[in-house]
Order: structure tokens, then sequence, then C-alpha cells
């Protein structure tokens, strides 16, 4: 199975460089015929071939092999920062034009006094929070838009009825109606910035 994905993978990584077999034999130290039986799944390249493909194509042997969909699942990559922000009564993420490092995610959230005490004692003021866009997984924190506004809970779905409870436990929780909430994102990561 991870052949067919890998054969996919490398005609796809080829093309999308604009590179015929030929020259893609070149550039690895291979042979015409070696990358044509690679991309039918015939025969799997030696190591130092594969070190040459991944290295000049700049993926994850995880991308290679068809484990992952991101090219470069351990490398940092820039993420827009957002923070909520209220506008004619509706709560709307507004873009604050900064951008974090981070190895994953979708996008980030800074976390502002709208927020900052349901996330208390966890999540402090500029904090920034991490997202991926994906549905809803048990007992993840999570991003949602209700009734206008946003909340950051820890989510447990029943039926068709989400328990949202806030990290900070003098907040009480709240009842959700699946199909009237709008799940932003999973919360996967933070951002610390530590005081000089």
């Amino acid at each position: 199975m991870f052949r067919e994905k890998f054969s996919r993978r490398l005609r796809e990584l080829r093309l999308s460089r604009g590179l015929s077999q030929e020259q893609l034999a070149r550039i690895v130290h291979t042979s015409t015929n070696a990358i044509g039986m690679y991309e039918t799944g015939k025969r799997m390249p030696r190591e130092e071939i594969l070190e040459n493909l991944y290295a000049y194509f700049d993926v994850s042997l995880d991308y290679l092999f068809g484990f992952s969909d991101d090219p470069n699942p351990y490398k940092e990559k820039e993420i827009d920062v957002f923070a909520i922000n209220e506008r004619e009564g509706f709560e709307i993420l507004n873009n604050t034009e900064e951008t974090v490092l981070f190895r994953k995610g979708d996008f980030a959230l800074r976390v502002t006094d709208k927020i900052a005490d349901s996330l208390s004692p966890f999540y402090f003021l500029n904090d920034i929070l991490v997202f991926e866009k994906k549905a809803y997984q048990k007992n993840t924190t999570a991003l949602m838009y209700y009734e206008r506004q946003y909340f950051l809970a820890k989510l447990v779905k029943k039926g068709n009825v989400f328990f949202a409870e806030f990290l900070n436990p003098s907040f009480e929780g709240i009842k959700v109606p699946v199909n009237a909430a709008d799940l932003t994102g999973v919360m996967i990561g933070m951002i610390r910035e530590l005081k000089k």
C-alpha cells in the first residue's frame, strides 16, 4: 500500500516541478528507467536515492510515503494571528497582521480581554493559541461560534448537543445544539511570550 502511495506522490512531485523522468534521474543520480519503475510501483529506491529525492523536493519521508499530507510536518511555518473583536453586536475574528512560527496549524488566536477570563488559570492575556480547522474531536478544546459570539471550551458531544466546559472552573458550562454551532477549529498548541 505505501509503495502505491509513494509512486503516486513521486510522480506528482516530479510533474509539479515540470521535470521529465530523465531530468529527475540526473538530479537524484539514478537512471530514467529506475524513475519509471519507482513511479509505477515496480521498484523502491535505495536509501541514498530516497535521501536525494526528499532533499531535492524538500519534503519529509512521511509525505513522500503518503503517511502525511503535510510536505514538512516538522518544519515551522508562518501562521496568521487573529483576535476576537466585536462589531455591531457580533463577535468577529480580526486579523492582527501578526504571524507566528509553529510546526502545524491553520490559524492562531491571541488571548485578549474578550476571552481571557474564561481561560484562566491555564492561559493568560497575550498567550497565542494555535488551531487546526478540524471537525469535532472528543474532549478537545475548540473554538466555537454560537449566538453571535465565540467560545473557547472543552467540548463533549452527546447526541445532538455539545456540552461546552470552560477552562475556568468558575464559569458555568453551556449546552449548544450541534446544528447551531460553528466549530472554527481545534486547539493544538500554545505560545507564551516570556517577559524579559
